[in-house]
């Protein structure tokens, strides 16, 4: 099985649904009425860090049956051996018939077109079984946490895996085994085990008889013979599958497996990364999202001479993340980035040979390759070719020497999966065609946006959409779209003789307006659609007041929008996938930068004065105003601000805003007058999610430490019209378990899913004027 997720990102189904930065994020438009009462017309949705798409439907005027006729491909997959095409996206999970043909809802999964409403914003994958015969999927509980459902495709059958588990937006909190027979996950702190064949025969030992022991799905990873591989701190241990069961009797008694390596640096899986060999020999680490090192595991690292060798080493900038890596058979490692530059994403990627044993020098390094504008990679069953995905289409380049084999133009691609070693699938933004490098013969899958459409004049009950010139055509019944020989729609109509209908303005939920159907031969009139499947909390009755001097909230009645406030004290951990989330989403925060993060961080306030959001001042060191110890007069408040200034200034050549608040928001009126002399406006908070508390603070008070799931829902609990929420960029005194903004998208999922519009403090400021 091949698997591409879409960056961008039915009863919950994949679904941590991060909507963009509106409140309501669905339009139904271009309605279409045929003499035989169907109707046509497209939903169109907003998409974080895409421009949104639109999806055609056709509807029994009188049942409100639905078929949706085409496929935007959020994600995609190729399952069962290469036969069956899955795509993903908010309007459900579609599967063909072997052959790559009759694309449609996976039965007994639940889509829009059968009743479900539409899922927003960004995608959490679910998770295929490499033979196609399962499915993963997540049914959220709550903003942070959700169901974890096995769906058995053949026997149209499920079980609740788990309940209640945490999970992350970027993150699916399962793995399978190469072979589909078992899959491991997490739940709290703890790494559990699924037998699909126990399942199927319905013997599936209790929870608690399936605990690998502690640790995250992060820190495992299966090798290509099936083994299972989990680093723990410096250790790295193999599980075989057969193993588990007795693992999990003696769970915390004795180590995981049998210990097969050592790495150079203890593992955190909230800022590491790591990938295994095909023959389970070798791993590839990513220290800190920047640090990579190509290591041979072996369990004994002490005293023996001949073993001292150099790891091939690559050290990235702060400003570039890990995206994929291809790891071929041949140990020539390909490692894909993704950078911010100038507040856009840039591409890159370095390949390294893994060193055969006896031949290790002090030579060994990665050297660049040329992926410019590369939006994914992919590499072929065979491993001699390797697709590059970019926006104007596919290249396929020649894996041992990147050489360039054929250009595959295809406007708006998004995804290039491998069907075999001479074919594969490519979706783009238009369609989704199954394509012969051989021959470079195209044939089409299914459309994944409609052009200009309508009802056939020469074939009754026949749907022609015209895109970039090209005409298709297809049954309103079944999405089966072939070449037209021209474009002949009937003038657009809203009514036969029996149903008129037409687009109710008033907005509902996530949803901007729904179709209505009236009846014209007989009363009343209904909706075309169910309505959207959670209603936005009710504005307070009346506005609550602040104090002169300090903004700690916007208005309550007027907008339904709050800001985020992020506190930028002295170390950047977190910063670039807080960056590259804002981008995604476009959504446009507030940053606080203290003078000493400035100084350590240069390059990093650089990133966040080119990204767009809004800047502040939080003075220029880390001191509490309450503390006796200080002497904050009105002198020494000016000076630090002024500091500040100039030091962000020379480091970005960028102004900060005239908006500050205090390290850790202590206050005296001695701070807020002075300021205000010097025309800052002083930016409280009224929630306070407590992500700044570290392991030591919560030692000294009880209750006070909490995981970042528990703290992303009191959040939410919290917010009302109006709120600043802080987030603390960096690791707080005494380290945490997880960290805040890591799970900003779980927030984001939870804020946006109520309705609310994120917006800089400036624009809270002005909106309670």
């Amino acid at each position: 099985m091949t698997t591409v997720r879409s960056r961008t990102l039915a009863a919950a189904i994949l679904v941590v649904a991060l909507t963009s930065n509106v409140a309501a994020d669905i339009e139904f438009v271009g309605l279409d009425v045929s003499a035989d009462d169907r109707i046509l017309f497209s939903a169109r949705v907003e998409v974080p860090g895409e421009p949104g798409y639109d999806t055609l439907f056709s509807a029994d005027a009188k049942t409100g049956e639905l078929v949706q006729l085409t496929f935007y491909p959020e994600s995609i997959a190729i399952v069962d051996d290469g036969r069956r095409l899955q795509i993903r996206n908010r309007f459900g999970v579609f599967m063909t018939e072997r052959g790559f043909t009759g694309l449609a809802p996976l039965p007994g999964i639940p889509s829009f077109a059968r009743g479900s409403t539409v899922q927003q914003g960004r995608l959490v994958d679910s998770q295929p079984s490499p033979d196609g015969t399962m499915l993963l999927y997540l049914s959220p509980v709550s903003p942070a946490r959700g169901d974890l459902i096995l769906f058995d495709l053949g026997r149209k059958t499920e079980s609740v895996v788990a309940r209640s588990i945490e999970y992350s937006a970027d993150r699916f909190p399962a793995s399978w085994s190469p072979d589909s027979r078992y899959f491991v996950y997490g739940k709290a702190s703890d790494l559990f085990y699924f037998s699909a064949e126990q399942s199927r025969q319905g013997r599936v030992p209790d929870e608690s008889w399936r605990k690998i022991g502690t640790g995250r799905v992060s820190q495992a990873r299966w090798s290509a013979n099936g083994s299972l591989y989990l680093l723990r701190d410096r250790s790295m241990y193999r599980i075989m599958p057969e193993e588990f069961f007795t693992q999990a009797i003696y769970s915390g008694i004795v180590q995981p497996g049998i210990l097969v390596g050592k790495a150079p640096f203890p593992y955190d899986p909230n800022f590491d990364s790591f990938w295994i060999s095909p023959d389970g020999s070798k791993v590839l680490l990513c220290k800190d999202g920047r640090n990579i090192f190509l290591y041979r595991l072996d369990p004994d690292d002490f005293g023996r001479e001949a073993a001292v060798n150099a790891m091939p080493y690559l050290f990235l900038q702060g400003n570039t993340i890990v995206d994929q890596v291809l790891w071929p058979s041949s140990d020539e490692v390909t490692v894909f980035t993704a950078s911010l530059r100038d507040g856009k994403r840039v591409s890159g990627a370095y390949r390294v040979k893994a060193p055969i044993p006896g031949e290790e020098s002090l030579s060994a390094g990665f050297l660049s390759l040329d992926v410019a504008g590369a939006t994914g990679i992919s590499l072929s069953p065979d491993e001699s070719r390797a697709a590059i995905v970019t926006p104007d289409g596919v290249k396929i380049r020649r894996y041992s020497n990147w050489a360039i084999e054929r250009d595959l133009p295809s406007p708006g691609a998004i995804h290039a999966v491998w069907v075999a070693q001479d074919k594969l699938v490519l979706a783009s933004s238009g369609a989704i065609e199954m394509i012969g490098l051989a021959d470079g013969a195209r044939a089409l899958v299914a459309l994944g946006q409609p052009g200009a459409y309508g009802w056939s004049a020469a074939e009754p009950g026949t749907v022609v959409t015209s895109k970039s010139g090209v005409a298709y055509k297809s049954p309103a019944s079944a999405p089966s779209w072939a070449h037209a020989a021209t474009f002949d729609p009937l003038p657009q109509s809203t009514n036969s003789a029996n149903y008129r209908v037409y687009p109710d303005g008033i907005a509902s939920g996530s949803y901007r307006n729904t179709i209505m159907v009236r009846s014209a031969k007989g009363l009343g009139t209904r909706s075309l659609l169910p309505a959207p499947g959670k209603a936005y909390t009710p504005f307070p009755v009346q506005d609550e007041a602040r104090g002169a001097l300090v903004f700690d909230h916007g208005s309550r009645i007027r907008r339904r929008e709050v800001s985020l406030a992020f506190n930028a004290y002295d170390g950047a951990e977190g910063l670039v996938g807080v960056l590259d989330t804002l981008r995604e989403y476009g959504i446009r925060a507030t940053f606080f930068v203290n003078g000493e993060f400035v100084r350590r961080n240069p390059g990093a306030a650089r990133l966040i004065a080119e990204s767009g959001n809004e800047t502040g001042n939080m003075f220029f060191s880390v001191f509490d105003a309450t503390d006796a110890r200080y002497r904050a007069d009105a002198e020494f408040v000016k000076r630090g601000l002024a500091r500040t200034e100039d030091e962000y200034f020379a480091a970005t050549g960028a102004e900060l805003s005239l908006l500050w608040h205090s390290p850790n928001y202590s206050i005296s009126s001695v701070l807020l007058e002075a300021a205000a002399e010097m025309n800052y406006n002083y930016i409280g908070r009224d929630v306070d999610p407590l992500d700044w508390v570290g392991r030591f603070q919560g030692t000294l008070t009880q209750g006070l430490y909490a995981g970042v799931h528990d703290l992303v829902e009191r959040t939410v609990t919290a917010v009302l019209p109006g709120s600043i929420v802080p987030v603390r960029i960096g690791i707080p005194d005494g380290g945490r378990e997880d960290y805040f903004y890591n799970e900003l998208p779980l927030l984001l999922n939870a804020l946006l899913a109520d309705g609310y519009e994120i917006v800089p403090v400036s624009v809270l400021m002005k909106h309670a004027e």
